[in-house]
């Protein structure tokens, strides 16, 4: 014989608003939490993951950019000076060089450095990826130390929202860079007019 589920004695299934009522609540409750949740699940498989690399197979291009596994990386949140090159008329010296050394020296102190490739690239061929040493997006030390401009809030997370949020975090703490916003710098400077 079967006997139904009873709360103090009573059906769980009776009418009214008594503990029937609530069994349907925690139901629908349970089951709009299994949908979060795999929402949730289904945006960290789409998450860029991040692998553990050697500090010495990166090679270190300028302040934001570096070069891995035979692939050159833009990294993603900031924007560091620009170096002298022959598309441009000049150079953002002395701070392109203290923030290329800013980067190295961090890549080289770090007892972790993880880098995490985006979905897609740029405009210019380059791969976008984030660059962590010590689990913390390499760009926030930069930034502290007024050798970038953040670039979050024009060109987005890229995928990487929790790095985002620490590199608005840094560019507002930090010291107030000495140069141009290098963005602003390159239509300046460039040789050939280009989009950026």
């Amino acid at each position: 014989m079967q006997t139904e589920p009873r709360w103090l004695g009573k059906p769980l299934s009776g009418g009214g608003g008594g503990p029937g009522r609530a069994v349907e609540r925690a139901r629908r409750r349970n089951f709009s939490l299994i949908v979060v949740l795999a929402v949730m699940t289904a945006c960290q498989v789409d998450a860029p993951s991040f692998e553990r690399v050697d500090a010495a197979d990166l090679t270190i291009i300028d302040g934001d950019t570096i070069r891995h596994g035979g692939r050159t990386c833009r990294l993603l949140g900031y924007d560091a000076p620009e170096l002298p090159a022959s598309w441009f008329s000049g150079d953002q010296e002395p701070w392109a060089s203290a923030a290329t050394e800013a980067l190295r020296r961090q890549l080289v102190n770090a007892r972790v450095v993880e880098v995490a490739w985006a979905r897609e690239g740029d405009k210019y061929d380059r791969g976008l990826c984030q660059v962590r040493t010590d689990g913390v997006a390499v760009g926030a030390a930069l930034l502290r130390q007024g050798l970038a401009f953040e670039t979050v809030t024009r060109y987005g997370h890229g995928g990487f929202a929790k790095d985002a949020r620490i590199l608005l975090e840094a560019a507002r703490e930090g010291r107030t860079p000495e140069f141009v916003d290098p963005h602003t710098w390159r239509r300046m400077h460039s040789v050939e007019p280009r989009e950026d």
